[in-house]
């Protein structure tokens, strides 16, 4: 394992990363207007700004636009929104923003000084595998039943698993990146509501198993079992997982852990968390 920036390579060279950071703190009226929002005449045309007054939203609302990248923050959960005479009283201020693209931006900086105590409600942590989107299988240890597949032919292909927590999406980072080698990000998102300075508690939890569909076969697994066999030959080349039955699809994972399983490196993901918490003094 070895760092590279503040992501964390490790000894197969797959990438960690934090590819979707939301963070929420409380702060009064008065402070968010003094420390907020007065330097947000400077941004002129790059900040939107609306409100809302629909539930589960922000009152408040701020998207931040420029050449390379975008973030957005909200102040006062419609939840909360009662009383907004009263400018002492502490109310929700909530960031998104991806560090990976938007680290040294100095109004996610001003506003991440706001406050002392930051909450933790969600991230999206990244896997990048220089392989090929064809090339992998994934399953889903939660079995979850909500599935779908973009395919726009050949290797442009996304996977989403899930639709909340522990949502999962693959794709072809090489074609979205205009890479000139092969690279699949695998992103999960882990919702959450842990203060930052408690992430050395951090346990990651779920992640897909994935395998390599080169599995090779040889004679010895051709004699196992002639049906069995013929799966195997046609998850090989390409067939869809999903497309078996139950029976075979577990037939086949027992198969690939023996055989083509990628090793995930979870301490990997908790470091590159860390690395990000303590540029930013979150921790």
């Amino acid at each position: 394992m070895y760092i590279n920036g503040l992501n964390v390579v490790d000894d197969n060279f797959n990438s960690y990363c934090v590819d979707m950071l939301r963070l929420k703190c409380e702060i009064s009226i008065n402070d968010f207007r003094k420390k907020i929002e007065n330097r947000l005449n400077f941004y002129g045309e790059k900040i939107t700004r609306w409100t809302s007054s629909q539930i589960g939203q922000f009152y408040y609302n701020y998207q931040f636009k420029c050449d390379d990248y975008s973030f957005w923050f909200g102040f006062i959960s419609n939840k909360n929104a009662n009383g907004l005479q009263n400018l002492d009283k502490p109310r929700n201020l909530t960031i998104e923003f991806n560090p990976n693209k938007c680290k040294d931006d100095a109004l996610i900086l001003s506003i991440l000084k706001s406050s002392t105590q930051w909450t933790i409600k969600s991230i999206d942590f990244a896997l990048d595998i220089r392989e090929n989107i064809l090339n992998l299988i994934g399953f889903d240890k939660q079995k979850k039943s909500f599935l779908t597949t973009i395919d726009n032919g050949l290797d442009d292909k996304t996977y989403y698993m899930g639709v909340r927590n522990n949502r999962v999406k693959i794709y072809n980072k090489r074609i979205e990146s205009n890479l000139d080698y092969d690279l699949t990000r695998i992103e999960i998102t882990k919702y959450l509501d842990i203060n930052s300075c408690d992430i050395y508690n951090f346990d990651f939890g779920y992640f897909p198993e994935l395998f390599l569909r080169d599995f090779q076969l040889n004679v010895t697994d051709m004699q196992l079992d002639s049906m069995f066999a013929t799966v195997l030959f046609a998850v090989e080349h390409g067939f869809p997982l999903h497309d078996l039955s139950r029976k075979y699809r577990e037939k086949v994972k027992n198969y690939l852990q023996q055989k083509k399983p990628i090793k995930i490196d979870f301490s990997c993901f908790t470091t590159t968390l860390k690395n990000y918490l303590c540029y930013y003094s979150l921790i």
